[in-house]
């Protein structure tokens, strides 16, 4: 799989923050009025386009090339540029050197660079968010925003947006048949609500959750090549394939999912009351025991049972968790999943729990706490540690 592959949700992450930006610096321009019948669309994974009324005013292309230093790696994507009357831009990610060099012919589209800033027309990836921010503050104190200087509020502004953008790239992935057909739309309106008014905190929180998931099994890869660890193919797709399913849940479905792969930690708890995410989401815990077990199991191919529980079934059910607690802690750990509304279904069906450390039957260590149920039993699962389960589902 290609280092540049990512999870459909992700492909839009960086050229969604273009569009914001631009957006942004538009009702800026227009002193937050006459925004009714403007909007900015993500048409496809680099093309973003401002429109006012049905006609393109701006037509953006977002090239994140990181070695495009010259006008090599540009000049096609500028002969078949889809130009407007108005404004045509390209986006970089880095300095193009020799961009004076164009011809008519290589830009025939009289295609400009877009300005982020009087002295800059690129704009490295880790530098984007700061753009925004600044565009945010300058739309605050426009209208003399009465948290014009709270820098927790634009904050808050720009991941509201980033999980409404990943909300709507889920109901395209969900309804449209290829990525090439997608379109996002944010009306400049919309934009300037979601940066006056308070945002949902439950939505900001699993969004953040999301892209953390996203950005882990990113970070678990890069470091694996660094190690000299290379993974074939088919070990990256399964990763892949699952991840992208995780990302692609609904706020509701996700939760449940956290619920099962962090079963002691989530216990009686909701996610949208949580100021911090750390009982639900352990980024050492995802990588270390989640994780590697999906890349070191290559005979097998797990999946996400009732859409949300993450097993291997292979003449048993093994439930795949991300629980790391040291040797110990089994008792309080075992209550507190017994305990685990969320998880009762799998007490029934599950055999095995797929954990870092423990090993025994739930039954060793803690009391079964849920009453017995007149026409069904649960299991008496066992736990496995990572190690002995890559052994045990490669044979």
């Amino acid at each position: 799989m290609s280092r540049n592959a990512t999870a459909s949700w992700s492909g839009y992450c960086h050229q969604g923050k273009i569009g914001l930006l631009i957006s942004l610096r538009k009702i800026k321009s227009l002193n937050c009025e006459n925004l009714d019948l403007l909007r900015m669309e993500l048409e496809t994974k680099e093309d973003v386009r401002l429109i006012d009324n049905d006609t393109d005013i701006e037509i953006h292309q977002v090239k994140a090339y990181t070695e495009g230093t010259t006008i090599g790696p540009y000049t096609t994507a500028l002969t078949e540029f889809e130009n407007c009357s108005g404004d045509n831009y390209l986006h970089s990610i880095c300095e193009i050197t020799n961009w004076g060099n164009l011809t008519a012919i290589n830009n025939p589209h009289s295609v400009i660079r877009y300005p982020y800033s009087a002295a800059l027309n690129y704009c490295p990836l880790a530098d984007i968010d700061n753009y925004i921010l600044e565009e945010i503050k300058n739309v605050l104190d426009l209208i003399d925003h009465p948290n014009r200087d709270n820098i927790g509020w634009r904050q808050n502004a720009f991941n509201e947006y980033l999980a409404i953008l990943d909300r709507k790239i889920r109901i395209e992935h969900a309804t449209k048949a290829s990525k090439n057909d997608y379109q996002i739309v944010f009306t400049l309106n919309e934009i300037l609500t979601i940066v006056t008014v308070a945002p949902t905190h439950y939505k900001m929180v699993i969004n953040s959750i999301r892209s953390q998931i996203y950005h882990e099994y990113i970070t678990l890869i890069e470091e694996l090549d660094e190690g000299g660890i290379v993974l074939n193919a088919a070990q990256e797709e399964k990763a892949k394939n699952m991840i992208e399913a995780v990302c692609l849940l609904d706020d509701v479905p996700l939760e449940s999912f956290l619920c099962k792969v962090w079963p002691a930690t989530t216990s009686g708890k909701n996610l949208a009351e949580q100021v911090l995410t750390g009982d639900f989401f352990s980024r050492s815990s995802f990588s270390d025991t989640f994780l590697d077990t999906i890349f070191k199991v290559t005979t097998q191919t797990p999946f996400l049972e009732e859409g949300v529980c993450p097993v291997y079934k292979i003449e048993h059910n093994y439930v795949l968790t991300a629980i790391n607690n040291p040797v110990g802690r089994e008792s309080g750990v075992t209550r507190d999943i017994l305990k685990n509304k969320n998880f009762n279904i799998e007490r029934y069906d599950t055999d095995y729990i797929i954990n870092e450390n423990f090993s025994g039957r739930l039954s060793d260590y803690g009391n079964r706490v849920i009453p017995p149920r007149k026409f069904m039993k649960p299991k008496d699962p066992e736990y496995l540690r990572r190690l002995d389960a890559i052994d045990k589902l490669n044979i």
